[in-house]
């Protein structure tokens, strides 16, 4: 049986606009964790992995994308997307 998914992310992403120039720092992110699994996000410096981090816990809203959706005894309870909450 497996176990039931805590956190999925759908094709998110997230840019930023510097002058005239647009930087995509996370590009189509699909991600699924699973009660009970341990997952590490590794890269170098300036590679987005706090921007991935603050995107799955809702404290930055993504530029597109399905968004984050968080899951707790099989009940959906959060969801961050790039629409705005109503």
């Amino acid at each position: 049986m497996s176990e039931q998914i805590i956190l999925s992310v759908e094709h998110l992403r997230q840019s930023f606009a510097i002058g005239r120039e647009h930087l995509e720092v996370i590009r189509d992110i699909n991600l699924e964790v699973r009660h009970g699994e341990r997952v590490a996000i590794v890269g170098a410096s300036g590679q987005g992995k706090s921007t991935l981090m603050h995107l799955m816990g809702g404290l930055e809203r993504p530029s597109g994308g399905g968004g984050a959706d968080s899951w707790a005894g099989g009940l959906q309870t959060g969801r961050v997307g790039a629409q705005p909450l109503t």
